[in-house]
């Protein structure tokens, strides 16, 4: 489904989601179903659904990842709920409080990237809040945009710049 999105046909890289959680459903494996959540629901379901829809089965993705030791997986499922979470435009408090504890899990287990970039939508949301001196800046409790500005271009990590830059 993530090819055939690719090559702009959003319908049928919908379809191939669906189909994949429908295999899953017939055929389930928890070791499989973390990575498929993520796939279907970070990637494809916005293509043709509400991107609310995704927010519970990213979480759930999480939830499964960590269960069955996917570290890996369990946090980018996070990440792309918070992202998901963050855009809806629901109350920011109780996301930013699973948030505060996601970062030291993430931090515990080492999985770097995508601890920077959870703490960069991390500090957004805080800013969003009204929790930072000055909300145009990325710069708080959750990280230093200079900090990672100057990470980002000598480590040259166009992901984490572009991020910054969007928030």
């Amino acid at each position: 489904g993530i090819i055939i999105g690719q090559n702009k046909n959003f319908r049928e890289a919908f379809r191939y989601g669906q189909l994949c959680l429908q295999f899953m459903e017939r055929y389930p494996s928890k070791h499989q179903e973390s990575k498929e959540l993520l796939a279907v629901h970070f990637f494809l379901n916005h293509l043709r659904a509400p991107i609310h829809d995704s927010i519970d089965p990213l979480l759930r993705a999480y939830r499964i990842g960590m269960s069955v030791g996917d570290v890996r997986n369990a946090s980018l499922s996070f990440f792309s709920y918070i992202c998901c979470y963050a855009f809806c435009g629901l109350p920011l408090g109780p996301i930013v409080k699973d948030t505060g504890g996601f970062i030291k899990e993430m931090s515990f287990f080492s999985q770097d990237h995508t601890l920077m970039l959870s703490k960069v939508v991390y500090q957004s949301m805080l800013n969003f809040m009204g929790l930072s001196r000055d909300p145009l800046i990325l710069d708080g409790d959750g990280m230093c945009e200079h900090d990672y500005m100057e990470y980002a271009q000598s480590h040259n990590n166009e992901q984490i710049s572009q991020l910054v830059y969007l928030q």
